[in-house]
C-alpha cells in the first residue's frame, strides 16, 4: 500500500506483511516526523495518551519569514557588505541600505525583526530611526541595534533616558564578532534559523540583497541641508509623522495611492500628523510649506508607481 507523511506529504511504499491491526510507526526520511499507517478498512485508534507520539510529530522549531529578516543601514558599504555576509552566516537573510531614508522605506514595506544602524547614517540619523521604531505598534517587537566609536554611541544615552534609545549597541572594533549577541541570538538558537538538514561543505556564504529605494527623488535635498538646518530638520520629521500613517493604514493607503485619493481617504489621520507635526515646528516653516502633505503625496506616487 501507499502511505504519505501527514506533514510534508512524501509517499512512501509499504508492504503487506508489515502491516499490523495496532498499526506501524514510520519515520519521514524528508522531514523526519514519526507518524503511524493502519491496514486498510481499520479505523486508527485515538492515540492523545501517547505523549510521545504528540512530540515527534510537532514541526521542529522554525523562524518565521519575518524572523529571518534583518535590515543593515550602514553608510560604509564595505563593512555593511561584511556585516551582512555575517547575518547571512547566522542563518538570517540581510537586507543591505546605505542611508537613512532608505532605512525607513525598508522599514516600512518588509517589518524586519532586527535592525542594525550605524551611527552615523546620512539623512535620517540612527536617532530618529529608533524613534520610528520604538513609536510604532507595528514595530513593537523589532530589536534595534545600533553600531559605531565609543563616542558616537556615548551619545545615545538621552535617547535611551526617554525609552527610546537601541535594544543594544556594537562598537565598529568588535564586528562583526558581536552581532549575535547583539542581535540577540542565543548561542544555541542559530540552529532555529533553519530547519536539520545534514551537514554539508563550507560555502562562501551569498552576497546580500541590497536595497534600491524607488527613483522618486528623496528629500531633503543637498540645497536645503546646506541652506537652512531647520528645513531639513522638518523634512526628516514629516518623513516620520508620514511613515506612522502608512504603517498604521498599510491596505487604506496602498488602495488609495492606487485610487489617487490619498489626501481624502485618509484626511483624519492627515490632520492628526499636521498637529503633531506643527507641535515640534517652527510656526513660520509650518505657514510657509505644508511638509506632511508633500511627503504623504511623494510616497503615495512612488508607491503607485511600483
Amino acid at each position: 500500500m501507499i502511505a504519505a507523511c501527514p506533514r510534508c506529504s512524501t509517499r512512501f511504499r509499504i508492504g503487506a506483511e508489515r502491516l499490523r491491526d495496532e498499526g506501524v510507526r514510520l519515520r519521514c526520511s524528508g522531514c523526519q516526523a514519526v507518524f503511524r499507517v493502519y491496514p486498510p478498512r481499520t479505523q486508527a485508534p485515538r492515540r492523545r495518551d501517547d505523549p510521545a507520539v504528540e512530540a515527534e510529530l510537532t514541526p521542529p522549531p522554525r523562524l518565521p519569514e519575518r524572523e529571518r529578516l534583518v535590515l543593515v543601514a550602514d553608510p560604509d558599504p564595505a563593512r555593511g557588505k561584511v556585516s551582512a555576509a555575517a547575518i547571512g552566516q547566522l542563518g538570517l537573510h540581510p537586507l543591505l541600505v546605505v542611508d537613512g531614508v532608505e532605512a525607513l522605506l525598508a522599514l516600512q514595506r518588509s517589518l524586519p525583526s532586527r535592525i542594525l544602524i550605524d551611527a552615523a547614517l546620512p539623512r535620517l540619523t540612527a536617532a530618529e530611526l529608533c524613534e520610528v521604531v520604538k513609536r510604532n505598534e507595528s514595530l513593537r517587537t523589532t530589536r534595534v541595534v545600533v553600531t559605531g566609536s565609543a563616542e558616537t554611541l556615548a551619545g545615545l544615552t538621552v535617547l535611551r533616558a526617554a525609552g527610546l534609545g537601541p535594544d543594544a549597541t556594537v562598537e565598529h572594533g568588535d564586528l562583526p564578532d558581536a552581532l549575535p549577541e547583539g542581535l540577540g541570538l542565543a548561542r544555541d538558537e542559530h540552529a532555529l534559523a533553519s530547519p536539520a538538514v545534514p551537514p554539508e561543505p563550507v560555502r562562501t556564504p551569498p552576497e546580500p540583497v541590497i536595497w534600491q529605494a524607488p527613483p522618486t527623488p528623496l528629500l531633503p535635498t543637498q540645497k536645503s541641508v546646506d541652506s537652512d538646518p531647520e528645513i531639513a530638520r522638518a523634512e526628516r520629521l514629516a518623513r516620520i509623522v508620514v511613515s506612522d500613517i502608512v504603517l498604521y493604514n498599510a491596505d487604506r493607503f496602498e488602495r488609495a495611492a492606487r485610487e489617487g485619493d490619498v489626501l481624502e481617504t485618509l484626511a483624519s489621520e492627515v490632520a492628526e500628523a499636521r498637529r503633531l507635526f506643527r507641535e515640534r515646528v517652527p510656526e513660520h516653516l509650518c505657514a510657509e510649506r505644508d511638509f506632511v502633505t508633500e511627503e504623504l503625496l511623494r510616497v503615495a506616487r512612488s508607491r503607485a508607481a511600483r
